[in-house]
């Protein structure tokens, strides 16, 4: 078995690859793969042993617990891999057999689907204000910090406004240059996420922002109509636009 001491990482991780399975699911490996999912890529080296790892070692460990998911995921994308290991420690099977039994549907409940369609330019107006506040409010600092204490190999260096801190930091782009490119990252993500939600069937579009006194009348007022609804009846569905 695993020697384990609460908040620190075990001694005999190093020998994960040969162990049985049942050794594998052990709460020691849970608790690596946790600090590995929180960003804290040290926790790697933080056992005797760690440098005999192999390059590839996480997919090799996913390959035997579920040799479909590794089979779609690159042997150097160690996120995924980290992610689909723990679902395969948690759930006790192979993360595919999760994937194929699905979820069972929500029953006994009645949706109210209720979504944001501010006017296009204004919602960017907004993004593009909003990237900007970010550098002006510290982003650069902060992340120099982060770099100091963690290094470049932390995940969150890789998200939106971080990332092009860090290219400023780098010299690889002027403030101007990364507040713009922050800007077009977000106003992309924001396009995206609209793509996505109005695949969702039977949402109650409103053409406003949240904190719009009218938006929130408007909100306020659907509730109540879906609240008085009888629970025989299904909740009035509208794709178009609703005006306060």
């Amino acid at each position: 078995m695993l020697r384990h001491v609460r908040g620190h990482v075990p001694q005999d991780l190093a020998h994960l690859e040969a162990a049985p399975l049942t050794v594998i699911a052990e709460n020691a490996l849970v608790l690596l793969l946790h600090r590995l999912i929180g960003g804290d890529q040290s926790a790697l080296g933080a056992y005797p042993g760690a440098g005999r790892h192999a390059p590839g070692w996480l997919h090799r460990l996913l390959t035997r617990l579920d040799p479909t998911a590794a089979a779609r995921i690159h042997p150097n994308d160690q996120p995924k891999l980290i992610r689909a290991i723990e679902v395969c420690l948690s759930a006790r099977q192979p993360i595919t057999e999760a994937w194929q039994a699905g979820r069972d549907p929500l029953t006994g409940y009645r949706l109210l689907r209720i979504g944001l369609n501010p006017p296009r330019a204004a919602l960017y107006d907004r993004i593009n204000q909003r990237a900007r506040s970010m550098f002006d409010q510290g982003l650069v600092e902060e992340t120099q910090s982060i770099l100091t204490r963690y290094g470049a190999s932390i995940p969150i260096l890789d998200a939106l406004g971080y990332r092009q801190a860090h290219q400023l930091l780098q010299g690889q782009l002027t403030c101007e240059e990364a507040i713009a490119a922050a800007q077009q990252g977000h106003r992309n993500y924001a396009k995206r996420q609209l793509t996505w939600f109005r695949r969702e069937p039977d949402v109650l579009w409103l053409a406003g922002f949240g904190n719009q006194p009218d938006i929130f009348s408007a909100t306020q007022r659907l509730i109540t109509e879906a609240l008085a609804t009888p629970a025989s009846s299904e909740i009035p569905s509208h794709r178009e636009k609703i005006e306060p």
